[in-house]
């Protein structure tokens, strides 16, 4: 995360509990500070790191400010020159409550563009670390402009040992990537899936050198990548690319199953949730990445499976545009049927002919995909229900005949 330039606004819990002092420590033990306040050693972690908080807040209930408000107030001026601010929430005993903690947190991480939001959730009273999680989840989803965050905790305090400051940051990232993922499996968006990927593989970077984990660097940049080149060859219905590859590189299918083999251990090692939803990648892009050529059975199968894909995803312009292709594939010569070098219209054309004047109910598809390319301006549009049933079947008919 490049933070330079940007104002801090360091964000914290504060429950009722008399906490001990304990030697808080981060990094490798590079740097640390002695206090009975996680805030407080954080405050000196974001110096250490030469982003000191511009602004303190203190999310707490009544309780917890009465009994804490002296002493953390005092030792964060000294360390900061700053006045604690405070967010009152209340003890959330019922729903309404609860329902207030969360438009209170809501509000706070709604901060300004110029600003990096530190969130520490060590001392979370009850249920407060979880509304957390929500709420900011919930403005990271919704919100035109998505929060820069980091998230910290302490670990358990054991006697007489030094306490851990752990970084999660690396959690909200997959939060934010699994949204994105699930979007592209439902519908071919890729847009919000390479960017949180390569903030995730460099938060995971960041965790492996500061932690001196065993093993190679975890590096997600090639997923993020692949991924990208074939949601971008699938929504705008680049079938060559997707299929068959351009020139001298490999189809956008290939390349992302070559990608999720490469990245599948990483995954597993440090996101196992997100490995579950990369196998239901693997599973619809594998049918599209069995050919090297749409002509003949295997062709046939992969141009199927692409208009079911489109289908199940609701593009149905984009089925009913793959059926239609598909068909005067099947009746085009090899020029005809390569897009790219080499391709001839002419041919391909011809080959549009041979559909018409052979196929059977050619003509009643080529009309239907014009209805729905050019939104039904014509005498008689189909009305929507009836149009995706018939795109349905069209798509059915294609699977139920491919290779023969």
């Amino acid at each position: 995360m490049d933070s330079a330039g940007k104002r801090t606004r360091l964000a914290a819990f504060l429950g009722r509990t008399q906490y001990e002092t304990t030697r808080y420590q981060w990094g490798r033990g590079e740097g640390s500070h002695t206090s009975c306040y996680a805030t407080a050693a954080l405050c000196r972690m974001l110096q250490q790191e030469g982003i000191p908080p511009d602004e303190v807040v203190i999310i707490c209930t009544d309780e917890a400010w009465t009994r804490h408000e002296g002493p953390l107030t005092a030792e964060i001026r000294h360390l900061t020159g700053l006045s604690l601010k405070r967010r009152a929430i209340p003890n959330g005993e019922n729903p309404g409550e609860l329902w207030q903690q969360f438009d209170t947190l809501r509000q706070e991480f709604r901060v300004p563009e110029d600003t990096l939001l530190v969130l520490d959730i060590t001392n979370g009273f009850r249920s407060q670390p979880f509304f957390a999680a929500a709420a900011l989840s919930f403005v990271r989803a919704v919100d035109d402009r998505r929060p820069e965050v980091r998230v910290f905790y302490a670990g358990n305090l054991v006697k007489d040992q030094p306490t851990d400051v752990w970084e999660l940051t690396a959690f909200t990232e997959l939060v934010d990537w699994a949204q994105a993922l699930s979007l592209f499996l439902k519908t071919g968006r890729v847009s919000g899936v390479a960017e949180p990927a390569r903030r995730l593989g460099r938060d995971l970077r960041k965790q492996w050198a500061l932690q001196g984990q065993q093993g190679p660097k975890p590096v997600l940049d090639r997923l993020a990548e692949a991924l990208k080149n074939f949601g971008e060859a699938l929504v705008t219905v680049r079938t060559g690319d997707l299929l068959l590859g351009r020139e001298e590189e490999v189809s956008a299918s290939r390349n992302l199953m070559s990608a999720l083999d490469e990245s599948e251990e990483e995954v597993r090692r440090y996101l196992p949730p997100l490995a579950d939803v990369l196998d239901r990648i693997r599973r619809f892009a594998a049918p599209l990445a069995r050919t090297d050529s749409l002509k003949g059975p295997e062709g046939d199968a992969a141009l199927a499976a692409l208009a079911r894909l489109y289908l199940d995803m609701q593009r149905y312009s984009e089925a009913a545009t793959t059926v239609r292709e598909a068909w005067v594939t099947r009746y085009a010569s090899p020029e005809a049927a390569t897009p790219g070098r080499g391709f001839s219209r002419k041919a391909r054309m011809a080959a549009e002919g041979d559909c018409y004047r052979n196929m059977k109910g050619f003509e009643t598809l080529a009309m239907l995909r014009n209805d729905i390319d050019h939104g039904g301006m014509n005498d008689s549009p189909r009305v929507a229900d009836r149009l995706i049933k018939e795109i349905g079947r069209e798509v059915e008919h294609l699977q139920a005949t491919a290779g023969q």
